[in-house]
């Protein structure tokens, strides 16, 4: 049972760290699509 535990607590940290992630790749391609914008011509 004690295994099963730390099982869920690591599949835990590791969905918070891909919640992470997935934020801050969120807010670098914000900050890639703001930057090509400046070089679309017409």
């Amino acid at each position: 049972m004690q295994e099963m535990a730390a099982g869920a607590e690591q599949i835990s940290k590791v969905i918070t760290r891909v919640d992470d992630i997935s934020t801050y790749n969120k807010g670098q391609i914000e900050t890639l699509i703001s930057e090509i914008s400046r070089f679309k011509v017409g």
